[in-house]
Formats: structure tokens, sequence, C-alpha cells
């Protein structure tokens, strides 16, 4: 079998995609378990006796071509952007905000961050107004 240069770049995209996935899948499982502690800690009554709010702290991933969306419950929070690793919050569902980049997504999970029932910030910072504490370092 010959390798093209065509196939070379589609392997080189798949196995790119990949490991995307494998952040992405790690920072949303990570996430979805702050957010649960942030509803036991703060909201006890209500995570206790709420049959349906697990919808609440669902965290989901929607994949698209250039970013892929991550929701806590039924809001969007993220947007991570494939192209360059980073993570976004967002203007409006499906719009990217570039002045609030949190940075790229590894070191995020290498630093560790915090969860405060809004948004994510450094360890042992609060987000602020609305929703962005600035880079996580």
């Amino acid at each position: 079998m010959k390798l093209t240069k065509s196939k070379l770049k589609e392997i080189i995209r798949e196995e790119i995609q990949k490991l995307n996935e494998d952040v992405v899948n790690a920072f949303a499982k990570d996430l979805e378990k702050k957010v649960i502690n942030y509803y036991k800690t703060e909201y006890p009554n209500i995570y206790d006796n709420d049959k349906t709010g697990e919808n609440s702290w669902k965290v989901r991933i929607k994949k698209g071509k250039k970013y892929t969306k991550i929701d806590i419950g039924s809001s969007g929070k993220f947007m991570y952007d494939i192209s360059d690793g980073h993570l976004y919050y967002i203007k409006g569902y499906g719009t990217i905000d570039r002045k609030k980049d949190f940075g790229d997504l590894k070191s995020i999970l290498k630093r560790g961050y915090d969860y405060d029932g809004f948004s994510i910030a450094s360890k042992g910072k609060r987000t602020g107004g609305y929703g962005y504490g600035g880079k996580i370092v």
C-alpha cells in the first residue's frame, strides 16, 4: 500500500481528533464531578430531593467541525476550539467569546480548577462577574 500525501494528512487529522476527544472527555468527566460536589455542598436539600435534578448538573458534549460545545444541564457554558486546544466561554449558544479564553485545556486539567456554581476559575479563586475569572494559571 502506497501512502499518499493526502492519506497521511487524513491519518494525522484523525489522530489529532482522537487526542482532542480524549482531553474534552476527561475535562467533562472532571467538571461533572465538581458540579455535583458543588450542588451537594451548597444545596444539599435540592440535590437530595430532586429526582429530575440530574439534568441540572449533567455535563454534555456536542462535537462540531471547529468547536466542541460543553454544556452543564441545558445551558451552554464553554466551547473548545479544536484548532488551538483552548477552552473559551460563550457569548451565546454556539458563539465563542475569544476574549474569554481560559487557556489550553490540557493545562487546565493539569493545574486544576474550581467550579463556583456558574463557571470555572483557578484554584481558590471565584469567577467574578459574567462567569469569567481569567485564564486558569
